[in-house]
């Protein structure tokens, strides 16, 4: 069994971790989980600069194993911003989309900052890609993460976004506090039935100066074991399998960054191929 081919892609990321989120979860600390903090807009060209010119010191040009050059606003809340915050952004990169044949811009923002105005304006601004944090699919485990949004929020911004012929890339977790097999399997029904292009998929870990740190020491939370995060994301790598649904990533990026402010919690530099071993062992 194997992923579905996905066009390969040269990423170029510009990070705006937390820019725009209007409530903090009680697992995020952003500082903690990736070094890259912020990129402020000023900077914007140097990176895509660096990237291009990296590519084209090794190859004479972009390499010819991309076929698509995206820009990706990472880390925050995008379509929260604000207009005039937003149109800062798109014109700090703009010039690049001729130069270097950049093919368009992803970006990850709530479900609950998405309606059809705000989509006409991503589209007029070479958004091709959206990825929604979703988490779960659970409205009471939404509530204890402090989300700040529903389940229905997450189904219409799903749906919003495919009608207007976005690619939509979903983020989920796993080991969440209140989880049981039921909302596993309501999250595995969920994913199905709106079926995106892309998955995102993380198990639970603890970071420093998080609310779930507090949570983890006072004993009102207990991360899932390893073992046990291995098996219940093999349930959704062999239904994203099935429903051709491309896996982006599986685990938080391992980094000496990340470790060393992990606390505790089913962390490992190389998850995606222990569960891409179960599911072989499974068949």
């Amino acid at each position: 069994m194997q992923q579905k081919k996905l066009s390969k892609r040269l990423i170029i990321p510009i990070f705006i971790n937390h820019k725009g989120c209007p409530h903090r979860c009680i697992f995020c600390s952003q500082k903690s989980a990736v070094e890259d903090y912020n990129t402020p807009i000023e900077k914007i060209p140097e990176v895509i600069e660096s990237y291009i010119s990296t590519q084209i010191k090794k190859f004479g040009k972009i390499n010819p194993k991309y076929e698509i050059t995206q820009i990706a606003f990472y880390g925050g809340s995008f379509t929260c911003l604000g207009k005039d915050f937003m149109d800062k952004y798109f014109k700090s990169v703009i010039n690049y989309f001729e130069k270097y044949k950049i093919d368009s811009i992803r970006i990850s923002t709530r479900p609950d900052c998405i309606d059809t105005n705000i989509l006409q304006y991503l589209k007029e601004n070479n958004v091709k890609t959206i990825e929604i944090g979703a988490e779960c699919f659970d409205d009471n485990i939404l509530k204890i993460l402090k989300r700040g949004h529903s389940v229905n929020d997450i189904v219409n911004a799903s749906r919003l976004i495919k009608e207007n012929n976005f690619e939509l890339s979903i983020q989920l977790m796993v080991g969440l506090p209140g989880e049981n097999e039921e909302i596993i399997e309501k999250n595995l029904k969920y994913l199905k039935k709106i079926k995106p292009n892309f998955l995102r998929i993380f198990p639970l870990i603890i970071l420093k100066d998080t609310e779930l740190e507090k949570m983890y020491y006072e004993k009102k939370y207990n991360p899932i074991s390893l073992e046990d995060a291995v098996e219940i994301l093999s349930k959704f790598y062999t239904l994203c399998e099935k429903e051709g649904i491309y896996i982006i990533q599986m685990g938080l990026h391992y980094s000496e960054h990340l470790v060393k402010n992990y606390i505790a919690g089913p962390l490992h530099p190389a998850i995606k191929d222990l569960v891409k071993n179960k599911v072989g062992i499974r068949q």
